[in-house]
């Protein structure tokens, strides 16, 4: 929970959008996030800061292999 709550603040998401990303959609040798169906329907990238970027490649080490993570 606490990597969710970072993103939506350090990155300006809406809650829906943090909570709808898959893991397809974080490209951490990019830094960038791919929000697809934000608000008005349209997809949106959105830059993430380095900080973050490293949280976010954590998780994604922790979770791979975890049931339901895709």
């Amino acid at each position: 929970m606490p990597v969710l709550f970072r993103t939506v603040y350090a990155c300006g998401l809406r809650v829906s959008e943090a909570r709808l990303l898959r893991p397809g959609d974080v490209d951490i040798s990019t830094g960038v996030l791919q929000i697809r169906d934000a608000k008005g329907g349209k997809d949106r990238q959105v830059p993430v800061s380095g900080p973050l970027r490293e949280r976010l490649g954590g998780y994604r080490v922790r979770m791979a292999g975890q049931p339901g993570w895709q």
